[in-house]
């Protein structure tokens, strides 16, 4: 479920099937303290979208998957449960798909094709905004789960234990009954194309030439509509990352040594006002002041 963390008003928006639950789990392993907060009535309360919710926050975070892998895993996830209703009597986004019921991998996937095109694309929309009208601060990838929250969480100075979050074991993962799904070569092409927009948007040079697997390198999506975010839509890099914590690092650790600076000069102050020679001053002063020299 999407979840309030509280250390930073800081919103996770759990986009189905993108590692969600283990983001939840871990970071409550990990010592962060969240909460569930409030949303309008009508809707699914473990996925709802932002403009569901009551409250607002200073920062909004989200995760994706390369929809190759979402499909997949949807399908497992529903034969696993035989195509379980998802909360009956609200709004929930993969309510469109229950028409796509199939135990047959390809079956589902032209359903999808002709019922839902570009579902994943669509959803994604829903739940972050359109390009360069978004409503996130930082997009996480499925594929780099780990690697992306500790950033994220890092950026936002969130005080959680590294190690724990790393060791923490996955969650939620969908196992078919029915076996792994196998890709009709056609299908995935129909697929690609139609979710081509979300690939390049999420991915951009991520992904291989085939399009189907994604390197194995960590970056982070900034989204350029937020004023607080990166001012640039590019993806930018570790070690720019890296170098914008040092910066932060350095000017924290002059702050604090100024501040120590301040404080020692005014004790000093404080010494020098209360000793014999500044209270004969202070005399000489107002004698000073009551017999003015002749001009």
């Amino acid at each position: 479920m999407s979840v309030h963390i509280l250390q930073s008003n800081a919103l996770f928006l759990h986009i189905p099937k993108t590692g969600g639950t283990w983001i939840e789990q871990a970071m409550l392993a990990a010592g962060i303290e969240t909460e569930t907060d409030r949303t309008t009535s009508g809707v699914t309360w473990r996925h709802s979208l932002l403009r569901h919710y009551v409250d607002r926050y200073d920062c909004v975070f989200t995760f994706v998957r390369h929809p190759l892998t979402w499909y997949e895993s949807w399908w497992k996830f529903q034969t696993w449960l035989n195509w379980k209703d998802h909360e009956p009597g609200v709004w929930h986004p993969q309510k469109i798909l229950e028409r796509c019921e199939s135990n047959d991998f390809s079956k589902f996937i032209r359903l999808c094709i002709q019922l839902e095109p570009a579902y994943v694309t669509r959803m994604y929309e829903w739940y972050i905004g359109p390009p360069e009208g978004e409503f996130v601060d930082f997009v996480g990838r499925y594929e780099h789960l780990t690697d992306d929250l500790i950033q994220i969480l890092r950026l936002r100075s969130v005080e959680f234990d590294e190690a724990i979050l790393r060791a923490y074991a996955p969650a939620n993962v969908s196992l078919s009954p029915l076996g792994k799904p196998v890709w009709d070569e056609a299908l995935k092409a129909q697929i690609l194309e139609l979710e081509a927009p979300v690939i390049k948007r999420f991915y951009g040079d991520e992904i291989n030439s085939d399009k189907t697997q994604v390197r194995s390198a960590s970056v982070l999506y900034f989204s350029p509509a937020r004023k607080d975010a990166s001012p640039q839509s590019e993806f930018p890099t570790n070690a720019r990352l890296r170098k914008q914590q040092d910066t932060i690092q350095r000017l924290r650790k002059r702050v604090k040594n100024l501040e120590a600076k301040l404080e020692a000069s005014e004790n000093e102050v404080v010494a020098m006002k209360t000793s014999k020679f500044w209270q004969l001053r202070s005399h000489w002063m107002k004698l000073k002041a009551k017999f003015p020299r002749n001009s």
